[in-house]
């Protein structure tokens, strides 16, 4: 399990998740550890089964102290 994200400029700090799904569930996540305006993570985790997809959430903070999010994960 592999992402990268970077935030937009005014982004202070950015939270990435990324999962594998299997029959509608979240079977996986890896989440990317640091802080700051840029999220990178990467894993390896034995996942079996046919019709596996991949998923994200990504919560973004920015100077204004307002946040965001985008999850694609059930």
């Amino acid at each position: 399990i592999a992402g990268a994200y970077r935030g937009p400029n005014t982004a202070v700090d950015v939270a990435l998740t990324c999962g594998v799904v299997r029959n509608g569930g979240t079977v996986a996540r890896v989440a990317d550890p640091l802080t700051g305006p840029v999220a990178v993570l990467g894993d390896v985790q034995a996942v079996y089964g046919a019709g596996l997809t991949s998923c994200h959430e990504i919560k973004i903070k920015y100077l204004d102290g307002t946040v965001s999010y985008n999850d694609t994960c059930p």
